[in-house]
């Protein structure tokens, strides 16, 4: 249930109508990784739907399987998150902020790194 589009959207509306701008922030943020991670689960997807249905997507493509395309997707990613991480320096977010990217993207690095390492078609 922590993939549900509905769910999520329940807890969005439920943050909004209390006028919470940190539980809008987090709600907003999961339904962005729902909406990004939809796509990229070629045979271990959640059921998006639920509690409507417990169909669950099969994608031809995943982020860590390199037989379904990790070897571009997973670099791509790893870009991404050095790209939003330029972008916030590029704002000048306090110090304490760009510092907290710093970690957060060499730990994205890492586990691109160790997808494309320990998924190795052999």
């Amino acid at each position: 249930i922590d993939y549900s589009f509905f769910v999520w959207h329940v807890l969005l509306a439920i943050a909004a109508w209390r006028a919470s701008p940190w539980a809008i922030a987090l709600t907003g943020a999961a339904l962005l990784h729902l909406v990004l991670d939809f796509p990229l689960h070629h045979d271990d997807g959640r059921p998006h739907f639920w509690p409507l249905s417990g169909w669950v997507f099969q994608s031809p493509v995943s982020y860590w399987d390199i037989n379904q395309g990790a070897a571009w997707i997973a670099p791509l990613e790893a870009a991404l998150a050095v790209a939003a991480a330029v972008a916030l320096w590029v704002r000048r977010v306090p110090v304490w902020a760009a510092l907290l990217c710093v970690p957060l993207v060499a730990a994205e690095i890492w586990v691109v790194r160790q997808w494309l390492f320990f998924f190795v078609d052999t």
